[in-house]
């Protein structure tokens, strides 16, 4: 329980950047308190001599074993050409990668992964939902709360650095509490699951992230279609109401959505394309300039990266001082750093993660990582320990603690 609970909080204050002692400093209460987990989760399976080598955790080896080759070849690459490395953004990348190894692994270790990780679902639901309303409190002048500054302009952003980092764990808090409501077993687990979902989703509004907001559509759509499908299937002889009623679902759907695309598509299309090309920050057009410059790098590079850390020319002046940018978008970064053998190792597990999940049912799971693979279109997530928790817990859903193993879930 305890482990658990560090965990939990390693992970919720992993997005509290407004809490560093330093901005520039990647240090902070959630990247200590992970620190602090990997420490007694090293020291737990040092005395009991180490963990099986599972499914979920010789595939994580071999992720980690190729990424890191591919990052490894990238770097050289980039210290034999005129790139050159910033070494700053590249020390930063390197231990947040080392981090990040050992949370994945330690997190699938068995015995008990799947109930260790439920448990601390549970933790991290219910404690994100009162962090939150703290938060929000603070941001509506009902308490205050030390160090922080809630708001950017008119984004709620809590204890975060960007809105887009609260928006990262509303979207993961949102979907884990839905995937805990729909597996509980018990009514009042059910309701306390939707409630600390309701919250982290009214929150993940407030942020005003594009990202979150196609996330939140795109879950409620992947959900409803596993949902559909799993109703449909097996074909039982005599069919029931539920199977009738998806049936309508199926027959009724895509007429629907012809016709709201119809009326409303080229008014939607123009508003976002007004909002992100034609806007004061003129967004589009910055991210379009930044993805080019990524491809190009990933290119000249010979398909191979050039090592971790940011490689792009900033678009805007900076201080010398500045490290290197970045394009925002998870494959393309991973791109300029590893070429297409880190890409391609991290397209995979995401295939066997998914995989994974639904074929054990757990459709809240697979639509969790899709979209985590939809946010990483718009933002860098693999260094963020949200991401490599869902994964986690998408490869060991399918999996029982064995017998003599005691497991104590929270519903």
């Amino acid at each position: 329980m305890l482990i658990s609970l560090l965990l939990a909080m390693a992970l919720l204050l992993s997005t509290a950047s407004q809490l560093r002692p330093a901005p520039d400093l990647p240090l902070g209460p959630g990247e200590i308190l992970l620190v602090a987990w990997l420490i007694c989760m090293l020291g737990r399976e040092t005395v009991r001599g180490g963990p099986p080598f599972s499914p979920p955790l010789v595939r994580l080896l071999l992720f980690w074993g190729v990424f890191a080759f591919a990052q490894g070849l990238g770097a050289m690459i980039g210290l034999a050409t005129v790139h050159g490395i910033d070494l700053g953004s590249a020390s930063h990348d390197t231990l947040a990668y080392i981090l990040m190894f050992g949370v994945s692994c330690l997190c699938v270790a068995e015995p008990g992964a799947r109930e260790r990780l439920r448990e601390t679902a549970w933790l991290l639901v219910l404690l994100g939902a009162t962090a939150l309303l703290l938060l929000m409190a603070d941001a509506w002048n009902w308490v205050r709360v030390p160090m922080i500054q809630p708001w950017y302009y008119d984004r709620l952003r809590g204890w975060s650095e960007n809105p887009n980092q609260l928006a990262l764990s509303c979207m993961v808090l949102a979907i884990l509490a839905f995937h805990l409501m729909e597996t509980a077993e018990q009514l009042a687990s059910r309701l306390l699951a939707g409630a600390a979902g309701s919250v982290a989703v009214y929150a993940g509004v407030l942020t005003k992230s594009d990202s979150f907001n196609l996330v939140v559509w795109l879950t409620i759509v992947i959900l409803l279609a596993l949902k559909l499908g799993a109703w449909l299937r097996p074909p039982p002889r005599d069919v029931t109401l539920r199977q009738a009623f998806a049936w309508q679902l199926v027959l009724i759907l895509p007429i629907s959505l012809l016709a709201i695309a119809l009326l409303y598509g080229d008014s939607t299309a123009r508003g976002i394309g007004e909002q992100f090309f034609k806007g004061p920050d003129d967004q589009g057009s910055l991210r379009l300039q930044l993805w080019q410059q990524a491809l190009d790098k990933g290119i000249d590079s010979w398909l191979l990266g050039l090592g971790p850390g940011g490689h792009l020319e900033r678009p805007f002046p900076m201080s010398p001082e500045q490290a290197n940018f970045e394009a925002h978008n998870t494959m393309l970064d991973l791109f300029t750093q590893g070429g297409l053998l880190a890409v391609g190792s991290v397209l995979c597990l995401l295939a066997f993660s998914v995989l994974g999940a639904f074929q054990t049912r757990a459709y809240a799971l697979v639509a969790l990582l899709c979209g985590l693979a939809l946010f990483a279109s718009f933002h860098l997530i693999v260094r963020q320990p949200m991401f490599w928790f869902a994964i986690a817990a998408a490869s060991v859903a399918g999996r029982t603690a064995p017998a003599g193993h005691a497991a104590h879930p929270r519903s």
